[in-house]
């Protein structure tokens, strides 16, 4: 176990000291009042950290009795207001991360929410939109939440407690067993997330050419490159941290080398996506000529402009 650990800079979010030890004692020295006032920390805002297990937790996670749990579902991302569930991005994000843990630190005397309040995670699209490709990866934080004394001390996780985290579920070889992603949600938000993307290299004569088109088969292979440059427009600031993480062992063994693969399977690999997804990119391609047209429009006009127009 470790005791007393300095905060790390991704620890510390909303009432917590940056300066001060993430430690029990900490948290002993806070009232109830303040102590439900702290969210739960995180991997630089995006992903909360998790709840340590224990070295007795089972290997067949199973609640036969539902009066007498075995395990509980923890949402990691826990969006409070119904304003909040309304959106795109709240939706995807509760649901993708539910965590299996042990009751007594989850929502037990002294557990999890006896301590914290729950974590929003990232508030804007761009930091969902990462948070929601790390989940669906496998990522894991290398620091956690240990209640199992009854105060929280914020820790680096050992060897053996990523070995339950990070168990593979026999029923499915990409997900772990004890980390549910639902990744239902996760269409309707890229759908919505692309079109706000500007055409990143993506040439005048493409986007022209599919501006024009009247018939679907004649510029389906045209419009699948529109796609892939709106994908990589949305990964321009993320694909070399995804990389590292993947490259130092950080996501599940089977996560893709490219985050965009993920992006497609939400999208749904078919004929489908093509005509969902190209009627809304068409129109997105018709406003950015109509102001590539005129003189007096920037390229950040004629790049962000069009997203009214196609939402």
């Amino acid at each position: 176990m470790y005791k007393g650990i300095e905060a790390h800079p991704d620890i510390i979010r909303g009432e917590l000291d940056l300066s001060a030890p993430a430690s029990a004692d900490f948290f002993k020295n806070q009232t109830p009042k303040t102590r439900r006032h702290i969210e739960v920390p995180s991997y630089r805002g995006l992903i909360p950290y998790p709840i340590i297990p224990s070295e007795n937790f089972p290997d067949n996670p199973v609640n036969e009795d539902i009066f007498n749990p075995v395990v509980s579902r923890h949402h990691e991302i826990f969006l409070y207001g119904r304003q909040v569930f309304n959106s795109l991005g709240g939706l995807a994000t509760r649901v993708s991360r539910v965590a299996l843990t042990e009751p007594q630190v989850h929502n037990g005397r002294g557990g999890l929410h006896t301590h914290f309040e729950m974590s929003p995670g990232p508030r804007d699209d761009a930091g969902r939109a990462k948070a929601l490709i790390l989940s669906d990866a496998g990522f894991y934080p290398d620091i956690g939440i240990d209640l199992w004394s009854g105060s929280p001390e914020i820790r680096p996780i050992e060897d053996g407690e990523f070995e339950i985290l990070r168990r593979i579920d026999p029923a499915n070889q990409n997900r772990y067993q004890n980390l549910h992603v639902d990744t239902a949600p996760f269409r309707a938000f890229y759908d919505h997330f692309l079109l706000k993307q500007p055409f990143l290299n993506a040439s005048y004569g493409d986007i022209e050419r599919f501006a024009a088109y009247e018939k679907f088969k004649s510029v389906r292979e045209l419009g699948q490159i529109l796609l892939q440059d709106l994908i990589d427009s949305a990964l321009r600031d993320f694909r070399s941290e995804y990389e590292d993480l993947r490259e130092g062992e950080k996501l599940h063994p089977n996560a893709p080398i490219d985050p965009a693969e993920l992006i497609y399977r939400a999208l749904g690999d078919d004929e489908l996506r093509d005509r969902r997804l190209f009627y809304k990119i068409r129109r997105k391609a018709i406003g950015y000529i109509t102001l590539a047209d005129s003189p007096a429009k920037s390229k950040l006009e004629m790049d962000m402009a069009p997203v009214a127009q196609a939402a």
